[in-house]
């Protein structure tokens, strides 16, 4: 389940960073994992300049880390957007401006700004990536992988896409309609 921001036409992407996830799996890597995977295939389209996965120094990943096991859930994009905002802030003070919010009028970029070394970033949640335990014939246990993902605006903060997925592999004689899947994989 993918939402795209109303506003998203307001904003000029062409360099995009990612952030490890934040690990709420049982996988120690899962969150670098799952970051080099978009990475990897938002670098295969060649639409934007995709920045590798960025390391945050420990007390901004612990920071991320608690900002994201936020309750209630319904809190967490609002916390998440905010501390991305604060971080790139922090690392770029004058390619940032103030958010929409805080202003009460739309974004602009006055003239001789600098630009941000990047237009947004792209993060998460992990609550699930688990590997399959098996072989090629026969699964011990199923993969299975459930994150939240957000891309946000290096200029203001705003959360511009934003993706739920939630998916945990069928044995092909469970549902015989997946055959076309199974031969292409």
């Amino acid at each position: 389940i993918a939402e795209v921001s109303p506003a998203l036409h307001n904003y000029s992407l062409q360099r995009i960073g990612i952030i490890a996830f934040v690990n709420h799996s049982r996988t120690p890597d899962a969150g670098i994992r799952l970051a080099g995977l978009f990475h990897t295939e938002l670098e295969s389209h060649r639409r934007y300049e995709i920045a590798p996965p960025l390391t945050l120094d420990e007390e901004s990943e612990l920071e991320f880390t608690r900002t994201a096991e936020v309750t209630p859930e319904d809190e967490r994009p609002s916390r998440l957007r905010q501390f991305v905002y604060a971080w790139i802030s922090r690392l770029w003070p004058e390619t940032t401006q103030p958010s929409e919010e805080s202003q009460g009028k739309a974004p602009s970029d006055p003239a001789g700004q600098p630009s941000p070394p990047l237009d947004a970033v792209l993060t998460g949640v992990i609550t699930r990536y688990d590997d399959r335990q098996g072989s090629a014939l026969l699964v011990d246990q199923p993969a299975s992988v459930a994150y939240e993902a957000y891309l946000i605006s290096a200029r203001d903060g705003e959360i511009l896409w934003r993706a739920r997925f939630d998916e945990t592999q069928q044995p092909l004689l469970d549902n015989l309609l997946l055959v076309g899947r199974f031969l292409k994989g």
